[in-house]
């Protein structure tokens, strides 16, 4: 889509009653997906519930018409919804973690930095409420997925199978505000890493 200088797309705060529109963006994401794994969707009663407990969203608009969202995730010690868990994350840092839980956009919209853009509303979002460890999985496959995520200056610490479907990869990245890597051991160490 070819955009002109007086365009404007702004990004918003997402509410409970865009849960539906959200959930569609999934599927269309999904459908627009050169390989169905690379975007896993959530039924509407999930982003329904997510909205009402335990997240926050942002919508990229194009005057009223929604071409992007991006849900982030505060799960506290919830060992099923915070992947800081995979990481060996204590219970202090875990407390501090924000998943950067789902994002979708139109495929005529991409390119624009819309996720980046959302990305860092959620990020100072949740640095404003406490969470300064950002978290997020993506096909290790899909590309433009982890070229957003590295250029966000996230690392790769982990990739393992079956997060969300049995044998589908994920590479899980992380991201502290204050800079600090996660330090893994070094084979000279005398570690065995099961």
């Amino acid at each position: 889509m070819q955009r002109g200088a007086d365009d404007v797309i702004h990004i918003e705060k997402a509410s409970l009653k865009d849960a539906e529109t959200i959930a569609e963006l999934m599927f269309i994401a999904q459908e627009a997906a050169s390989c169905k794994d690379f975007y896993v969707v959530s039924g509407l009663s999930r982003v329904e519930w997510k909205l009402q407990n335990n997240s926050f969203a942002y919508l990229a608009k194009d005057g009223e018409k929604v071409v992007g969202f991006y849900i982030f995730e505060m799960p506290g010690l919830d060992s099923n919804e915070n992947l800081g868990y995979d990481i060996g994350l204590g219970e202090d840092e875990l407390k501090r973690v924000l998943c950067m839980d789902s994002v979708a956009v139109l495929p005529e919209y991409r390119g624009l930095g819309l996720q980046r853009k959302m990305a860092d509303l959620g990020e100072r979002e949740g640095m404003r409420r406490g969470y300064d460890i950002f978290v997020a999985t993506a096909d290790p496959r899909n590309t433009p997925s982890v070229r957003n995520f590295i250029f966000g200056g996230y690392d790769i610490v982990l990739v393992k199978e079956s997060y969300y479907s049995e044998g589908v990869p994920r590479a899980l990245f992380l991201k502290r505000a204050d800079g600090k890597k996660i330090q893994f051991p070094a084979a000279g160490d005398g570690v065995v890493l099961g």
